[in-house]
């Protein structure tokens, strides 16, 4: 039952983990595109921005998630029985101590100690019969799983609604940083909108161009123009 307890500590701590690098990956996202986005930054810092944030997102996933991965497949030692019998007896205030001592009379062997056999093996057969109702698996805290999961969603949340309102600007700032190591040229801070656009027109005809300024206004705007040939 105490082995039980340890799978089950594990497996919470690895989806912990797993919970707390996906929400870390999700916010690295969010502000490198938020940060290209509104600077539209070099090569460098864009690098700089890259692998800073892959070292954190692999540095968190090494930590919280290989660790108990680690534990659960039996490589790295995991929680011994008397610490999870002392977690146990901590959740049920009747039990408290009692395991952990019943787990030391079972371990009390050889000439030196100070119980007698049937004694020991009597104190477990009790201890067995009080113990049988218990829940072991309600001493694991699953309140670090449940705030991680909440975070978790709230953060793609937000990088849902990022994508919904500004499609193009996240698309093209995600696509700059998958590909840091190349040049790009900084957008125009403002664009023409000519009206009517491509148009057949017969000989005389008076044809009425307007031309509007979208995003940064100037204080003065020379236009040229060439006929055909």
């Amino acid at each position: 039952r105490l082995n039980i307890v340890r799978r089950r500590e594990n497996t919470t701590a690895l989806i912990r983990g797993l919970l707390l690098t996906l929400s870390v990956t999700m916010a690295l996202g969010l502000l490198g595109v938020l940060i290209e986005s509104l600077f539209h930054c070099g090569v460098v810092v864009r690098t700089i921005l890259v692998i800073t944030a892959t070292a954190v997102v692999l540095g968190f996933a090494a930590w919280t998630v290989g660790l108990p991965l680690l534990r659960l497949l039996g490589f790295i030692r995991s929680a011994t029985d008397e610490a999870l019998a002392a977690r146990v007896g901590q959740t049920f205030p009747g039990v408290k101590d009692r395991l952990v001592n019943l787990l030391q009379l079972g371990r009390d062997s050889g000439a030196d100690r100070y119980y007698s056999g049937p004694l020991i093996e009597a104190a477990l057969e009790r201890g067995h019969g009080e113990y049988r109702s218990l829940d072991f698996t309600s001493a694991v805290d699953h309140t670090g799983t449940k705030r991680w999961r909440t975070r978790a969603a709230l953060i793609a949340g937000a990088v849902a609604l990022l994508c919904l309102a500004l499609p193009s600007t996240v698309f093209d700032a995600s696509y700059r940083l998958a590909h840091f190591s190349t040049s790009f040229v900084p957008p125009q801070p403002f664009q023409f909108q000519v009206e009517p656009g491509d148009r057949e027109v017969v000989r005389g005809e008076t044809v009425p161009v307007r031309i509007r300024l979208i995003g940064e206004q100037r204080p003065e705007i020379t236009l040229a123009s060439r006929p055909l040939g």
